[in-house]
């Protein structure tokens, strides 16, 4: 970091850079997905590999870096798990087979204030 540096918001020199090496450890959630695995390159907040690289103003709490990010891609095939992918593709209900609608449910009835339950 260069040490005339100032934040891109309000102007401090107070900056700190945080590095850290996390090799395979990484764990971000985003949009109710979750990567494991080495830090990804398009959350800036590193150049990929084993580190993550963060810069922080002391003075205000402003993230510097480009901003904002393209949207990553958290498919499974970037090593997300995401479990709304997961819904969409479940085509069979609790018995194991395909949910063909025709099952009836039990129908659960809550009890009238002042009766108890069977």
């Amino acid at each position: 970091m260069d040490k005339d540096a100032k934040c891109k918001k309000c102007q401090s020199p107070r900056l700190a850079e945080i590095l850290a090496k996390c090799s395979d450890c990484c764990q971000i959630v985003y949009n109710g997905a979750t990567y494991e695995g080495y830090p990804p390159e398009d959350f800036g907040i590193g150049e990929g590999g084993d580190d993550v690289a963060i810069t922080l103003c002391l003075n205000c709490g402003q993230v510097q870096g480009k901003w904002p990010r393209p949207e990553p891609d958290i498919s499974e095939e970037a090593g997300w798990d995401n479990p709304a992918e997961e819904e969409e593709d479940e085509d069979e209900d609790e018995d194991g087979d395909e949910d063909d609608g025709d099952e009836e449910e039990e129908e659960k009835k809550m009890p009238k204030k002042g009766e108890w339950p069977e």
